[in-house]
């Protein structure tokens, strides 16, 4: 193979490169699956400074439960897969405002996950490749 047409097979290979590291970036951003995590902070008698106060009446059942359990101290920390079943961040019930944490991060174990990442990498060393393939070939430009 003449060094011209090398030249080229390494361009392209990062041409490609750089597009599966991008669209695996993009699908991941896209497409990866997420947990909601709900978490029981503190209690207090006095209104937060935060808005979206809903009252325990205004809850479902299910929802209820869900707060009765963290207020008693057995369960304070839920997960789920969808944001529908999580209760507002602040709960009044009795007088007493309840404080919870909502926040979600990505389920790592979920296979929407596993393969965004997987074409990054992929990406990422075929990057690799072509540079350490130019900088055998021609140490020293």
């Amino acid at each position: 193979m003449s060094p011209r047409a090398a030249r080229w097979i390494r361009f392209l290979v990062v041409y490609v490169a750089i597009f599966l590291l991008l669209g695996g970036a993009a699908t991941f951003v896209g497409f990866a699956d997420h947990d909601h995590h709900y978490v029981y902070q503190e209690s207090t008698d006095e209104p937060p400074d935060r808005c979206c106060v809903t009252t325990d009446d205004d809850l479902t059942p299910a929802q209820q439960s869900m707060v009765d359990r963290a207020i008693a101290g057995e369960q304070t920390r839920f997960v789920f897969e969808r944001a529908d079943p999580v209760p507002a961040e602040i709960v009044r019930k009795d007088g007493t405002y309840h404080v919870f944490a909502y926040y979600t991060t990505f389920d790592w174990s979920d296979r929407r996950t596993h393969g965004p990442v997987l074409v990054s990498f992929v990406g990422v060393l075929a990057i690799y490749g072509a540079f350490r393939w130019e900088h055998r070939y021609h140490p020293y430009r």
